[in-house]
């Protein structure tokens, strides 16, 4: 059963569209462009090979490669949090935490936690919300950042598909239009497609059309030659010299040519 919607609001998912235009179908439109990626269609994300290389050191050891050895400072206060969800210290190798607190300590984590006074020096507990490695590295890539700090920042960080719109760089709302069952982003990929595909013929037609006009051209040089001794316009010694070009001309153009693979014995 198919349900139609004046006010454009889908039934199921429960998404209201806006009145279509065509700034909603580009991604250079932040209308139309997906937030994540902002219409690129990739995004930079961490490499958690890069920020644990030594699955053997501990993070007080500095085995998270962006933070170096541990030292007395809220970060490391953090991340030890952290691991006291999972009943780790800092002494304990990055190989042996388990994935969910390496994901922690990269994505940030959701609850409340706590750093006692005792270890921050304080009057009173420190209770946070802690956003992770991602969003700190991320922060760095700004372009409002030095660019000693993007370089440091691309240095523990990898390109790519962007995994909300698929390198579709359209956002949620646009990708739901359809045309003949495809959405808006595989309708405009086959046009450009179709497009390549009647380039391609055209340059190859235009190629055919050169050769022939070259074969043709070939075919009028022994009359010119002819036409030429007839003339008097050419002697036996301008006939050897073009002879002898048009053997360099041969050789130099089967050296050119790749060699032809050997049969296998």
């Amino acid at each position: 059963m198919s349900h139609f919607s004046k006010q454009l609001v889908c039934p199921t998912s429960g998404i209201s569209y806006r009145e279509p235009a065509s700034h909603d179908f580009s991604f250079n439109s932040p209308r139309g462009a997906c937030p994540r990626c902002k219409g690129l269609g990739y995004v930079s994300l961490v490499d958690k090979e890069k920020v644990f290389p030594d699955m053997n050191l501990s993070v007080r050891q500095g085995g998270i490669a962006p933070l170096g050895k541990a030292r007395s400072v809220m970060i490391f206060w953090q991340i030890q949090a952290v691991l006291d969800i999972y009943g780790c210290t800092l002494d304990t190798p990055i190989g042996q935490l388990p994935s969910e607190a390496l994901d922690d300590i990269i994505d940030g984590c959701t609850q409340t936690l706590r750093i006692p006074s005792s270890v921050a020096h304080t009057t009173n507990d420190i209770f946070f919300e802690y956003g992770g490695l991602a969003k700190y590295i991320s922060q760095m890539q700004d372009s409002d950042m030095s660019t000693s700090a993007q370089k440091w920042a691309e240095s523990f960080s990898k390109t790519c598909v962007c995994p909300e719109c698929r390198g579709q760089r359209l956002n949620r709302q646009a990708l739901c239009f359809r045309m003949a069952d495809k959405n808006i982003a595989q309708a405009k990929a086959e046009e450009r497609r179709a497009m390549a595909v009647a380039l391609e013929q055209e340059m190859k037609a235009k190629a055919q059309e050169a050769r022939a006009k070259v074969i043709e051209a070939e075919a009028e040089v022994p009359k010119a030659m002819a036409e030429a001794f007839r003339n008097g316009n050419l002697g036996v010694m301008d006939y050897v010299k073009y002879r002898n070009i048009e053997a360099d001309t041969a050789m130099r153009e089967s050296i050119a040519k790749p060699a032809a693979a050997k049969p296998k014995e």
